[in-house]
């Protein structure tokens, strides 16, 4: 220290402006901001404003290698909770499992994972232990800061379950309120179209009906790995039953989407190509911010295969932006993961075991030494970490909440 320089002068000179330490956290990944957050109270504060986790929400969801995977695991009904799989985004690989307690599990539970900004809205349907009551939980949970809460049941009770048909659920973010929200819909047998939606609302931590329109709906199927894109969400669904297609039953499949500043569902129609037949069950993505859809074609009984298409949506709503941007396969005895963000690789099961094709090499990797059962239904979700709070509702902060 210089004669007559003090020490506090000394660490000012030091110390940089504010403006440059924020562009530097900002670019960092959720792990070490975590762990700054202790290392003064400036940091601190600076971290968990609301501006600055919009700017690295905004910031990283720009990087298209930046994404994991959560997987189910059909496998953990035990009794501390529902075990989840968490896997990089680059060889699927699993990084940790996690058992979150404030999920209720139900007997005979079906779970289905969607993902918006890092928070995974957690969707599961099952029965009571007398297999006479349908019961549905839906929790939200940021696997990055290990929150996670149980939202309250909705005053709109679910159907019987003889009344019972197919159900939808999507979730998203509300860029004109700042506000995240759950959309879920039912259908029931004896009453074509969709009858029952509702809404949750984060900063309310409430639950509200919602005006379904004049729309005519036989089958729903909800596609975790998508379908939200620009503020809205997007299912696979037809007028007409995929099973019964096959016997001369009309089947009009379509994309149907949901809104979530205006409200409002609206339709969007499939590529039309001569010579391709849809499969019954075709899985949505999303590909460089764009929608796709993943179509199974070509499938041989006698030798197993099939092949896949893959499809984007250069222009959403515009039916005439669909473009084919491959075709690969044969795959034996397969069935689609999802696609990387900057859709380079293709994630699939052959022969039960999950692979990653690459669309530039054509090679096929199996990256994990895994074997999933034939007649398991894996539910696999795309997130990338935020540092987003699912607190930050005046309501939500008083709703049941923990930290795994």
């Amino acid at each position: 220290m210089m004669e007559g320089e003090t020490r506090s002068s000394r660490d000012d000179d030091n110390v940089l402006p504010e403006d440059v330490v924020f562009q530097i956290l900002v670019c960092l990944p959720v792990m070490s901001l975590l762990r700054f957050k202790f290392v003064c109270k400036s940091w601190r504060i600076l971290i968990e404003s609301s501006n600055f986790i919009d700017q690295h929400l905004n910031h990283h969801s720009h990087q298209y290698s930046n994404y994991n995977f959560v997987t189910s695991s059909p496998f953990s009904r035990n009794r501390g909770g529902i075990n989840l799989y968490l896997r990089s985004g680059d060889r699927f690989e699993v990084t940790a499992q996690v058992d979150l307690p404030c999920l209720h599990v139900l007997y005979h539970y079906r779970i289905n994972i969607v993902a918006c900004n890092g928070i995974v809205c957690l969707h599961i349907k099952g029965t009571d232990s007398t297999y006479s009551k349908f019961i549905m939980n839906v929790s939200l949970w940021n696997p990055a800061t290990k929150q996670c809460t149980a939202l309250p049941q909705s005053p709109l009770p679910p159907p019987p379950l003889n009344e019972f048909k197919y159900s939808g659920i999507g979730f998203g973010f509300d860029v004109k309120t700042n506000d995240y929200m759950v959309v879920r819909f039912f259908l029931l047998p004896y009453s074509p179209g969709v009858t029952l939606a509702e809404m949750y609302n984060l900063s309310t931590d409430s639950w509200t009906t919602i005006d379904t329109g004049v729309l005519c709906v036989d089958y729903i199927g909800s596609d975790p790995k998508a379908p939200y894109r620009n503020g809205s969400y997007c299912w696979f669904a037809s007028t007409g039953l995929p099973i019964e297609s096959d016997n001369g039953e009309i089947f009009n499949p379509f994309i149907l989407s949901f809104d979530f500043s205006s409200k409002v569902f609206g339709t969007m129609s499939l590529p039309e190509v001569d010579g391709v037949k849809f499969d019954t069950y075709p899985q949505l993505a999303i590909l460089r911010d764009n929608l796709a859809l993943i179509n199974k074609v070509d499938f041989s009984h006698e030798m197993c295969t099939n092949h896949f298409e893959v499809w984007v949506l250069n222009e959403y709503g515009v039916k005439e932006s669909w473009t084919k941007l491959y075709k690969v396969g044969p795959f034996v005895r397969s069935s689609p993961i999802g696609l990387s963000r900057n859709g380079d690789n293709f994630f699939l099961t052959t022969e039960f075991k999950p692979c990653i094709y690459n669309f530039l090499t054509q090679n096929i990797m199996y990256p994990v030494q895994e074997t999933w059962g034939s007649d398991i239904v894996y539910k696999v979700a795309i997130y990338n970490d935020s540092l987003v709070s699912i607190d930050r509702g005046k309501g939500a902060a008083n709703s049941t909440t923990c930290v795994v």
